[in-house]
């Protein structure tokens, strides 16, 4: 899955010890209008839009046969750069999840700049207000289906799990959880101003799940330059320190780290933090032999990759059951 990125920077925190590399692709001017691409038709039932600051935007929503309002939950999943919610349903079988477990599900699609791709504006990358346009959506849809906020979560891929992260931080207070597939936390320590505000209250804390291969070679496990040349990126501890500190955490099942200074993949294949302001929790799992993917086949069978010997019947072997049975363990009152 591409993976493509602009030259805007904007720093994602100072509150803690920060990545020291930066993204430093190219790409067009962050001035060029960023253009709609819907891949639904109008006489889709489930294909909507909404208006966000003139500018139409589209998502496909999937209610399942027997969805209870008030009860039920609401998945948001965002698709990577250069794919658009039809992609993401294909390849995360999400739609399958949402009539198995009866929670309803929203693919959001991304804008397109300079006549390229599908794109997100995740941090370093802001050609487009997607935050501007996941806010209302989050709140219409909640409206709408009668999902209270605890019972509302985000996860995506790619540059759909970067803009995952970005919704965590900014929309901490719409939602009780995001889930990472192959993603990873960016920061900028050249920028002083803050930005943006950590969650401060125990509303706004979110649990934080995070898949990643370590062999992924777009957003490498132990940080550093992506094998086709596009950035750098943050280490996987990196990302898992950052949320933990925002979360104010203080029990951790190890302190050994996930990768060495010298770049080297430790040993450790889970790593979980709790004791969490309100409440949250943030764990990482280690896809050994992992790539850039989404998988929807059994990751507990040594014989197969990618593989973690930590997955079982409570956490899920493929990426939506850990997903699914993750939010389902931390939904807020």
């Amino acid at each position: 899955m591409k993976l493509t990125m602009r030259r805007s920077v904007y720093p994602i925190a100072v509150l803690l010890v920060v990545c020291s590399v930066f993204w430093s692709c190219g790409g067009g001017s962050n001035n060029t209008p960023a253009t709609t691409v819907s891949t639904c038709s109008a006489q889709d039932p489930e294909c909507h839009s909404i208006s966000v600051g003139g500018v139409t935007r589209t998502y496909v929503l999937h209610v399942p046969v027997g969805f209870q309002m008030r009860t039920g939950s609401l998945v948001l999943v965002l698709h990577g750069s250069g794919q658009n919610a039809a992609g993401i349903e294909d390849l995360s079988q999400f739609r399958a999840k949402s009539d198995a477990a009866g929670f309803a599900v929203a693919f959001p699609e991304g804008l397109i700049q300079n006549q390229a791709e599908p794109e997100w504006s995740f941090y370093y990358n802001s050609f487009a207000d997607d935050v501007g346009f996941l806010s209302p959506l989050i709140a219409k849809l909640q409206a709408d289906l009668q999902v209270p906020i605890g019972r509302t979560y985000v996860s995506g891929i790619s540059a759909g799990g970067l803009m995952t992260h970005r919704i965590g931080i900014e929309l901490s207070n719409q939602i009780a959880a995001i889930a990472v597939v192959a993603g990873a936390v960016a920061a900028n320590p050249g920028d002083s101003a803050p930005h943006p505000a950590l969650p401060q209250s125990s509303a706004g804390a979110v649990s934080v799940l995070i898949l990643h291969g370590d062999q992924d070679a777009k957003v490498p496990y132990c940080g550093g330059t992506s094998t086709t040349g596009h950035a750098n990126f943050c280490s996987q501890d990196e990302t898992f320190n950052y949320w933990t500190a925002a979360n104010n955490c203080s029990s951790f099942d190890t302190a050994m780290p996930l990768c060495d200074a010298q770049g080297n993949i430790s040993v450790i294949v889970e790593k979980d933090a709790t004791s969490c302001r309100g409440g949250t929790e943030v764990k990482l799992f280690r896809l050994v032999g992992g790539q850039h993917n989404w998988y929807n086949s059994s990751m507990n069978v040594p014989s197969q990759i990618p593989y973690n010997p930590t997955f079982d019947a409570t956490t899920g072997v493929t990426t939506n059951d850990i997903i699914w049975n993750f939010f389902q363990a931390h939904a807020k009152p």
